[in-house]
């Protein structure tokens, strides 16, 4: 009687192993990469004049939102079909890189033509700003996600930083341009995603093709729409927006606290990414059953690695940005704090909504990101006219919230977690009031930290200690 019980608790620990094993993985080379890339922008930042510097970001945010409306949610479809049959991955491969190279190429082209017939010299902007994201296009990170080879997943990801360090440096030493500064990002994105198709160790080269393409369009569309739509709200169409209506310059001064807060996500999105093939792999009830607990016991310790993070904005946001971007940026404190308002909510509703995927129900996912553009519109509408980079701020965290409500709503576990909610609730009410009282920040702070830790020591007992043991 004793060994069924025992084998049957001993999955959803391995499980729970092997997301943890997934995610530091993950969470190290992403670590290493941000630190890089950070260190990238410090260089940038203190080497090209504000307007420049606004403007780098305001081609990253082109960039992105192309190679995002590229993506088609093919990637994303790739990983979970090469979790089930990984002996399919050479005949996806030559499927799924093709649309997105192709239609990127194409539409850096159609932009370039555009803006040869307005405004000729700036051109070479817009093509290094469709070229500094070819690299994402032609990325096979899905493969190596789908095959769960987190390791040179993350060597990837720590050469790509790695490069575009180097890069700078190097602009920072010969020029004074935005397109310098793109030109680096450009390399050092080709290089990550060389690195992934060396680690993918395919049987032969993929023949790229656009045969069957229609079929898996069928399955990513939503996706796809999902993708476009939660970029929408990420605050990348912030930055265009800032730029458009007040100055490149305060988008430049916003974009310092984005990327904090960009990076403080990677942890949430990693959980995703690491939970997806396990619960791609659960073909009956009871182990899709499985799988969803699974997910459901790995979302209190990510709420309190956000409530962390939150705590710490609040505390220390303005020192950050001052000692890593420099003087200028301590301004931007209070929109730091805003943003980070949505780190925990947003770090247990994207691994919720990510794992729709695995049972076929991507549309949960686009739901939660069309409400959450809905919010965003609006918002941005109302808010960034008046309040500028604050409104941008406030946008995006009530978008974010709103789309992680929906997921977990969508998967059924919204009501397993009320506690929790609540918990979260109580702390975006505190980060609020810190936001408009500053003299309150060290109590709200202080407070929040202490819950996060608590979430963490909960949620989390010895997994370290376990970890290690299984290595």
């Amino acid at each position: 009687m004793l060994e069924p019980s025992l084998e049957h608790g001993s999955a959803p620990a391995s499980g729970r192993r092997q997301v943890a094993e997934s995610v530091a993985t993950l969470a190290i080379g992403d670590l290493i990469n941000k630190a890089a890339r950070f260190a990238a922008i410090v260089v940038l930042t203190r080497a090209l004049p504000l307007d420049q510097y606004g403007l780098l970001n305001l081609g990253v945010a082109l960039g992105g939102i192309a190679v995002v409306i590229m993506r088609l949610g093919l990637p994303d479809l790739g990983s979970r079909e090469v979790a089930i049959a990984g002996n399919r991955r050479e005949e996806l491969a030559a499927r799924i890189v093709p649309p997105q190279a192709g239609g990127l190429v194409a539409l850096t082209l159609f932009a370039s033509a555009v803006v040869l017939l307005v405004h000729p010299a700036a051109m070479p902007f817009v093509l290094l700003s469709g070229a500094s994201t070819l690299g994402l296009a032609l990325s096979a990170d899905w493969l190596l996600r789908g095959m769960e080879r987190m390791v040179p997943l993350a060597v990837s990801s720590v050469i790509g930083g790695l490069t575009v360090l180097a890069g700078a440096i190097l602009v920072a030493a010969t020029s004074d341009s935005a397109t310098a500064g793109l030109a680096a990002l450009a390399v050092g994105e080709l290089a990550a995603a060389a690195v992934t198709w060396r680690a993918a160790r395919l049987r032969r080269l993929p023949r790229p093709t656009l045969r069957g393409v229609g079929g898996l369009l069928r399955e990513s569309w939503p996706m796809a729409l999902a993708g476009v739509v939660m970029y929408a709200y990420y605050a990348n169409i912030d930055t265009v927006l800032l730029a458009a209506i007040h100055s490149p310059e305060e988008a430049g001064l916003y974009s310092a606290p984005y990327r904090l807060f960009l990076a403080l996500n990677v942890v949430g999105i990693f959980a995703a990414y690491a939970l997806l093939p396990l619960a791609s792999r659960a073909s009956d009830g009871e182990a899709r059953r499985e799988a969803m607990r699974l997910i459901v016991s790995c979302l209190p310790p990510l709420a309190g690695f956000g409530l962390l993070c939150l705590g710490l904005a609040e505390l220390l946001g303005r020192q950050v940005l001052e000692a890593v971007f420099g003087p200028p940026f301590a301004q931007m404190a209070t929109t730091f704090v805003l943003l980070c308002t949505a780190v925990p909510w947003y770090a247990i509703g994207y691994p919720a909504g990510y794992s729709a995927i695995a049972s076929g129900n991507q549309r949960r996912l686009l739901a939660g990101a069309s409400v959450a553009v809905v919010c965003n519109i609006i918002l941005n509408a109302a808010l960034i006219p008046v309040f500028g980079a604050e409104g941008a701020a406030v946008a995006t965290t009530v978008a974010m919230i709103a789309a992680a409500v929906t997921w977990l709503r969508a998967q059924m576990i919204l009501e397993r977690l009320r506690a929790l909610v609540c918990l979260l609730a109580l702390a975006t009410i505190a980060a609020g009031a810190a936001a408009l009282v500053e003299t309150i920040r060290p109590i709200v702070g202080s407070a929040t930290l202490a819950a996060g830790a608590a979430l963490l020591l909960v949620g989390t007992p010895n997994s370290l200690r376990r970890l290690l043991r299984q290595r």
